[in-house]
């Protein structure tokens, strides 16, 4: 059997994470203490994540089979080249780069569906001065939705939840911080004064949703030229590293320890480089609120 170097990385990395693992509980690290800070640390991604798919309009179901898929690819293009690092780091590379090239589409799409929202807000206001109750303008706001916010009002229109309900799943589906305010608001004024009503999404909250939407465009605007920049050198330096594998003193220079050394260091500047210019340019995620909670104590208040 042909000796792989590939195969004893793997089994090396095994060993190695199986020892590290026994040390920590013959240490006396807490198993169940470890699981709770690891799911915190968990959470977070996983709503980015949730969010990302849902600024592209894609279901989380979706988004996991695309970002697999892009990872199988990876490795499947790498391994071929025979260099055990470059076949281990580019399923890894890959991670990294797909939310990083679909995330200028989810933010200018969730920026489309904040001037959706802030427009929608602005009928509903206008309806309400003409007499109409909030309640049927959110029930007919499910059933004949504004362009761009079809799925996400959809909820308003099942007549099986109860309203507050239905608002909680529009916020839920929406994913954008407005939505987080509007939904707040409604669950919170819904059941008060028309009027109020009126005069807080008018005056309170309508003023506050624009100035976010400027904000957003401002920075989407900046996040596209740079994000363009750094997609175009990469794709260039991409071609270029393929195009030089494939002469044979090169891709052995590269699989020896001094080059695959190499590999892991361009490999991480890569990376650092698209962080840096996320999280500098990047157009904030939306910041989630515990809305159930929120109706359910309402609710048992007999507020709403």
């Amino acid at each position: 059997m042909p000796h792989s170097p590939l195969l004893t990385y793997a089994l090396y990395t095994s060993f190695l994470a199986a020892g590290i693992a026994l040390a920590a509980v013959v240490g006396g690290t807490e198993v169940v203490s470890l699981a709770r800070r690891t799911s915190r640390w968990v959470k977070p991604m996983v709503e980015r994540e949730k969010a990302l798919a849902a600024g592209l309009g894609i279901s989380d179901r979706q988004w996991l089979v695309l970002r697999i898929g892009t990872v199988l690819a990876a490795f499947l293009l790498a391994w071929p080249v025979q260099i055990p690092l470059l076949t281990l780091g580019a399923p890894m590379l890959a991670a990294i780069v797909v939310p990083y090239l679909f995330s200028g589409r989810a933010a200018a799409r969730r920026v489309k569906r904040e001037r959706a929202l802030v427009d929608w807000v602005r009928t509903v206001v206008a309806r309400m001065r003409r007499n109409q109750g909030i309640d049927v303008i959110l029930r007919d706001s499910g059933a004949h939705p504004p362009f761009g916010l079809e799925y996400e009002l959809a909820p308003l229109a099942d007549t099986s939840l109860l309203l507050d309900q239905a608002i909680v799943q529009v916020v839920t589906r929406a994913r954008i911080p407005e939505a987080e305010m509007l939904g707040l608001t409604l669950i919170a004024s819904r059941t008060r004064r028309q009027e109020d009503l009126i005069h807080v999404l008018d005056a309170v909250l309508l003023p506050v949703l624009e100035a976010k939407l400027e904000e957003q465009l401002d920075a989407l605007e900046a996040m596209t030229q740079k994000r363009s920049q750094a997609v175009a050198m990469s794709a260039i330096m991409l071609v270029l590293f393929f195009a030089l594998i494939r002469v044979d003193s090169i891709r052995r220079g590269f699989a020896s320890v001094g080059g695959q050394l190499l590999l892991v260091l361009v490999a991480v500047t890569f990376a650092l480089v698209l962080w840096i210019v996320s999280r500098i340019y990047g157009v904030p995620m939306s910041t989630r609120w515990d809305l159930e909670t929120y109706r359910r104590e309402l609710r048992a208040a007999g507020t709403v």
